[in-house]
């Protein structure tokens, strides 16, 4: 498997995003931002935490994978090392199973980095109330990072997801949010299912 430069993929994928980051007020040129002078020092956090953000989005949905800043450190272990002072042996105590999660060897290639910037020009474009459910979805990653042996968020996580499907299938108009959602959801599952199989 090739080796990937993970910085380079992301600056390749924020330059095919370039239209919406200059319409942004940013301007991109081989991946570095230049932020223009109307944005204050007080205003830069926010705005660059904003397309850092968006990106981190994107980049997850598009690939059907997890990308994040980190991942759990201790997830099986709390403690460095034990010894039983007796025998001078080793002991090792370990959560089972651990909390790590087998996403596999994926390598991005050319079709997820256009599925990335698809997906970022989409966000980019929706106004705050239909950013809602993908801020369940950023949530939901967030707590995914942050799950460990001394905080478990499994259940927040599900949570997390659940209320980003609901908030969605509103937004895309696939549920009123009065009628039966399982239903709503069998019908979209269906018609996406269908779509993907090739079949109209």
């Amino acid at each position: 498997m090739p080796e990937v430069n993970s910085w380079q993929i992301c600056r390749e994928c924020l330059a095919n995003a370039e239209e919406h980051i200059r319409a942004a007020q940013f301007t991109n040129e081989n991946g570095q931002f230049f932020v223009p002078k109307q944005i204050s020092v007080r205003q830069l956090w926010g705005a660059c935490w904003h397309v850092s953000s968006l990106f981190a989005a994107s980049l997850n949905i598009g690939t059907f994978g997890v990308f994040w800043w980190y991942l759990p450190l201790h997830v099986s272990r709390f403690y460095e090392e034990i010894v039983d002072l007796e025998s001078k042996a080793k002991v090792v105590l370990e959560r089972t199973p651990s909390l790590t999660v087998n996403w596999g060897g994926q390598v991005l290639r050319e079709r997820e980095l256009i599925n990335t910037a698809t997906v970022m020009t989409h966000l980019w474009n929706l106004d705050d109330k239909s950013r809602t459910p993908y801020s369940h979805y950023l949530r939901s990653m967030t707590l995914l990072a942050k799950n460990d042996i001394f905080q478990q968020f499994e259940n927040n996580c599900m949570e997390e997801l659940y209320l980003a499907l609901r908030e969605g299938l509103q937004v895309y108009r696939d549920w009123d949010g009065t009628g039966s959602f399982e239903d709503a959801l069998q019908r979209c599952l269906s018609d996406l299912l269908l779509t993907l199989m090739g079949v109209t």
